[in-house]
């Protein structure tokens, strides 16, 4: 996983891209038929690899919220 905000949706871990007010914007890669099940909408930039969902959710819909840092330790010094 790559650094940043993360919200667990219906079982579903998806990364958020936007928090306004109440809501949250996420994204996720997973197939159309789950995407289509949850409400996602396919993302409309074509030079993508794989096509990506997006949704926005209220907070109260959010099953999870949670940060992800990574960092390296090199002989007692910490780098993020």
């Amino acid at each position: 996983m790559i650094e940043g905000t993360y919200a667990v949706y219906r079982g579903l871990t998806c990364k958020v891209i936007a928090h306004t007010g109440n809501e949250v914007e996420v994204v996720t890669d997973v197939s159309a038929d789950i995407a289509e099940q949850l409400g996602f909408e396919p993302s409309e930039v074509q030079h993508e690899p794989q096509v990506m969902y997006h949704k926005w959710i209220p907070l109260d819909d959010i099953d999870e919220l949670y940060e992800l840092k990574q960092e390296a330790r090199y002989q007692g010094t910490v780098f993020d």
